[in-house]
């Protein structure tokens, strides 16, 4: 899929930059106090770095991401 990042700049991916994108869903491991916890994530990684973020629901996907681009938007990835 192709996505639009409109979140501050972090992880990797820079504000306003247009990504190819692959999700999965997976355990990360974050840390809380002195203690490491799993928790399962939605994760999605740009196809052509090592960008990645993990997010814990579609609604925090949505509030970082554009993805009802218009194919000219993304024909140069």
């Amino acid at each position: 899929m192709v996505g639009r990042f409109v979140g501050e700049t972090s992880m990797g991916f820079i504000h306003g930059k247009i990504y190819e994108l692959k999700s999965s869903i997976e355990p990360i491991a974050f840390k809380e106090g002195f203690s490491t916890n799993m928790k399962t994530c939605i994760v999605l990684r740009d196809k052509h770095s090592k960008a990645w973020c993990p997010y814990s629901s579609l609604e925090a996907i949505l509030r970082n991401w554009e993805f009802n681009l218009i194919r000219t938007e993304y024909n140069h990835i």
